[in-house]
């Protein structure tokens, strides 16, 4: 069977940058059109090169379906963000975008593999590697200059050494959801985000969000826990969470009635109360 090609580099080496996703929120709510080659530059206030990149990252990051034949228009986060937050001034938004980004093999294949991927400590060359052997199974991955700068580009999204400035715009916002660390700027690693940070509201859309994508069965509304640890972007692939952890969450979700739990010897049976819940019923 012959190999698909994947895309890589698509973010033009542009980071999102601080203010970044709320302008491209609040411009296409008032213009549908406002990263067209024509108007982009004007309507944003941005270069070209950097116009094309937002137009990456508002797909990539789950706020914006464009659709040449269909019309550009909101997803359901971006409809969300756009009428509950539209300054990403809520962690919950942050949380929300990340998950939908390393979600998306299809946009940023390369963020997706390495949150899906058991590897948790690494320097560069290291993170190459790995995720080279882990594509190129499936895929074909076209020049390795391509797959290094997206692997540059995952380390400066999630990792900036000054962070805490909040007169650096050049920080990407998703570093201060604090999934990767570094003691020495060679050997990165992933660490789990403080609890205080991360709704379990969150987890339980990105728990639902991965069990529809992983099981046929529509019909099938209870699952063991168990099950979960092998499906693709699942809540502790996707946040860096110990098990230990997605317990605590689980049973946040079970005295808020989202979910039923039943622990029993050797087994934990999680049964979703209401799977049809919208961002704007949950938050």
């Amino acid at each position: 069977m012959e190999k698909k090609s994947i895309k890589l580099k698509r973010h033009e080496t542009f980071s999102i940058r601080a203010g970044w996703l709320e302008k491209a929120i609040n411009n296409f709510k008032d213009n549908s059109q406002c990263f067209s080659k024509d108007n982009g530059q004007q309507i944003l206030g941005i270069g070209t090169n950097m116009v094309k990149s937002l137009r990456y990252w508002s797909e990539a990051c789950g706020l914006i379906n464009f659709n040449q034949h269909k019309g550009n228009s909101f997803t359901e986060l971006g409809k969300y963000i756009s009428n509950r937050d539209p300054y990403l001034n809520e962690m919950s938004s942050w949380w929300l975008i990340h998950l939908f980004l390393v979600s998306n093999f299809e946009l940023s294949p390369v963020f997706n593999t390495f949150f899906n991927l058991n590897i948790n400590k690494f320097e560069k060359d290291q993170l190459f590697n790995a995720l080279k052997n882990n594509l190129e199974e499936n895929y074909v991955l076209g020049a390795e200059s391509s797959l290094e700068a997206d692997v540059l580009m995952l380390i400066k999204t999630y990792y900036s050494d000054d962070e805490s400035n909040p007169e650096n715009n050049m920080n990407c916002p998703l570093s201060k959801l604090g999934l990767l660390g570094t003691n020495d700027k060679k050997v990165y690693y992933k660490q789990q985000p403080k609890y205080s940070t991360l709704s379990y509201k969150v987890i339980y859309y990105a728990m639902i969000k991965s069990w529809k994508n992983s099981n046929s069965n529509a019909n099938l509304k209870s699952f063991n826990l168990e099950d979960m640890y092998e499906w693709n972007n699942n809540p502790l692939n996707v946040f860096n969470l110990s098990k230990s952890t997605m317990y605590q969450y689980l049973d946040e979700m079970n005295k808020n009635k989202l979910i039923g739990l039943v622990k029993t010897a050797g087994l934990n049976v999680i049964t979703i109360n209401d799977d049809s819940l919208s961002l704007l019923d949950l938050f």
